[in-house]
């Protein structure tokens, strides 16, 4: 009689297989309802608030981290991050409409550490001083990291008044570039490049690091070039914003005189050192 009670094997395995698989399915679902109620949750949190524009307004332009070609934002939920990015067509439409908002009465840029490269910088430049030229506002810029690159500083002396914090570390070293040439070590692992090129493509050089050693003089001729051109651009722009003339801004560049934003200060590339709570408190005596 006990032998006919039994329940036979299969199917006691397939009804506890199918009770697993509803129960892991409906936790699986229960988890991704989770996971997207979070990240709708970052998201919606993480989207700035409209804001009713006051009389005697400053608009607070902080640049900081990268800043490509688009904005980008994206919540990477593997690593519990979040990801994001200036872009350059934001900053300019932003200061654009600036430009005819008669709320605001001056552009206050708080800058960190910057991301871009030399022609991204000079665009917001340019965009800063078309606000200011086009809309007669005043341009406050301030920078409130630990150090200050020849990239922010450029950026920022944009800006009619500039100031930095206090301990802030500045060198104004002119450009250089470093490059890598890989022939020694292919040659260690005995791999065999070949290269084609023309026999009068000197100046093809992007392939002159895996069957040289050193630079080729055409190759260090266009560098040159090209790195002073830049520097050039830089020290005339800076020359004219800040008044003074470019051949100190290239001495002080030669001679490494500025290590600190106090000693900038004292040369008139900055018009002075402020902690944050001093700089709101200008800003809200000149507006």
């Amino acid at each position: 009689m006990e032998e006919n009670n039994k329940v036979p094997f299969k199917r006691l395995f397939w009804s506890s297989f199918l009770a697993i698989l509803s129960v892991s399915s409906l936790g699986f679902v229960f988890i991704l309802f989770l996971i997207g109620a979070i990240a709708g949750g970052i998201m919606s949190g993480l989207e700035p608030d409209a804001i009713a524009l006051k009389e005697n307004s400053i608009l607070h332009l902080k640049l900081e981290g990268k800043i490509g070609e688009k904005s980008m934002f994206d919540v990477n939920l593997g690593a519990l991050q979040i990801n994001k990015s200036l872009g350059l067509p934001d900053i300019q439409h932003a200061l654009q409409a600036a430009e005819k908002e008669d709320k605001i009465k001056a552009l206050y840029i708080d800058i960190g550490n910057i991301q871009c490269g030399i022609s991204t910088a000079r665009s917001i430049r340019n965009a800063i001083l078309a606000f200011s030229k086009n809309s007669k506002k005043k341009v406050f810029t301030y920078y409130q990291g630990e150090q200050i690159s020849q990239v922010e500083f450029y950026i920022g002396s944009a800006g009619e008044k500039t100031y930095a914090f206090p301990t802030t570390n500045f060198m104004l070293t002119g450009l250089g570039g470093e490059f890598m040439f890989f022939k020694r070590l292919l040659d260690t692992l005995d791999v065999e490049v070949q290269v084609i090129r023309g026999e009068d493509n000197d100046f093809k050089s992007a392939v002159e690091p895996f069957f040289r050693t050193n630079m080729s003089d055409s190759s260090r001729v266009q560098v040159q070039r090209y790195i002073t051109s830049i520097w050039e651009d830089m020290c005339n722009d800076i020359a004219l914003d800040r008044n003074i003339e470019t051949e100190e801004l290239n001495l002080i560049a030669d001679e490494l005189k500025i290590t600190r934003a106090e000693d900038a200060v004292s040369f008139g590339l900055l018009d002075g050192v402020k902690y944050r709570d001093e700089m709101m408190d200008y800003l809200m005596k000149k507006v």
